[in-house]
């Protein structure tokens, strides 16, 4: 209501030191040694220099009544056992333990600092456009756990990317899954899937003329042209030109299912689409995502790959159909 920006809370440094601690007990990275953040987001914590020990002086001085959680008097939690049992005991060893660890905070802290500037170039040597390159990082120094930094921004827990590392020269083919990524471990590369990307068919039958969006990325451009002498059919795998008179309608558009096949440009035999593009090597989310034109219930055009020789232009053709696709910005 009053568009604060700021929410002040009061963790002080004793605070900040169990939680150093309890990272410790439980297990942690150079991350976690770091203890609290002066800043996260919109939640500050201006206190956390300060000891309990100053603020109570403050306080008493100011007349200023407070009050203890009675739960922070009970050993129960991990927390309250550091505060009431271990920190004591480590006070006998060094009165200042409390400032001691602090400043080991304020180290780590820097420490840290440069640990990301190292872990950010070393992540850009080894990926690209949310490819990973396996050969890349087998030979980067810290290469467990530069992968594991890496996964964990897509929310990949340490177990997951222990089973990447100790499988990056196993078959391909196999699929990691966070809540929201996919990771597949491919022939060279580890490759990165947003689940929740709904990629999928805008226009399932085609005209015979025209500019059609057929998916979030790609558009077509189909034509209809007079085939004489003069024309020069195209060698890019963006185009197909295809007799029209050999067309069966509807011409439609949709992704690979399973058990396509083909007859692939300048061959007689069929072939299975699957075979095809693993022998393009392909891997799992291009072949989910590869579309193909058919004419009826034949497939006339594996998009971007190849066409089917069924369609081919010949001697006999007056009339070419022309399909061109281009990607969109």
């Amino acid at each position: 209501d009053w568009q604060f920006d700021k929410i002040a809370v009061a963790h002080h440094r004793d605070d900040n030191v169990e939680t150093l601690l309890l990272h410790l007990v439980r297990g942690t990275g150079l991350k976690g040694l770091t203890g609290m953040r002066y800043r996260n987001g919109y939640v500050i914590r201006p206190m956390l220099d300060t000891s309990r020990e100053e603020i109570e002086r403050y306080l008493a001085r100011e007349g200023q009544s407070y009050v203890t959680d009675s739960t922070n008097l009970e050993t129960e939690a991990v927390r309250n056992k550091i505060r009431l049992e271990f920190l004591p005991i480590l006070k006998t060893v060094n009165p200042s333990i409390l400032d001691t660890l602090q400043d080991t905070i304020r180290h780590l802290e820097d420490a840290y600092t440069l640990y990301n500037i190292a872990v950010e170039d070393l992540k850009a040597r080894i990926c690209r456009n949310n490819r990973i390159d396996i050969q890349a990082l087998k030979t980067i120094p810290a290469a467990r756990t530069i992968l594991f930094e890496l996964l964990s921004a897509y929310g990949f827990n340490r177990v997951q990317a222990e089973e990447v590392f100790n499988h990056l020269d196993g078959s391909s083919g196999k699929v990691y899954e966070s809540h929201e990524f996919r990771l597949l471990r491919d022939r060279k590369t580890l490759v990165l899937s947003r689940k929740d990307e709904q990629y999928k068919c805008l226009c399932h039958v085609l005209p015979l003329e025209g500019c059609v969006k057929v998916t979030q990325d790609l558009t077509f451009l189909i034509r209809r042209v007079h085939y004489d002498r003069h024309f020069t059919i195209p060698r890019s795998k963006d185009t197909v030109c295809m007799d029209l008179d050999k067309i069966e309608y509807p011409i439609t558009v949709r992704f690979v299912q399973e058990g396509d096949r083909f007859v692939p440009f300048g061959m007689t035999g069929q072939k299975l689409v699957s075979d095809y593009l693993t022998n393009c090597q392909k891997n799992l989310f291009e072949k989910e995502r590869q579309l193909v034109v058919c004419s009826g219930e034949r497939i006339a055009w594996l998009v971007n790959e190849r066409s089917d020789n069924r369609f081919r232009i010949d001697d006999k053709t007056n009339h070419v159909l022309i399909i061109q696709c281009q990607r969109n910005p």
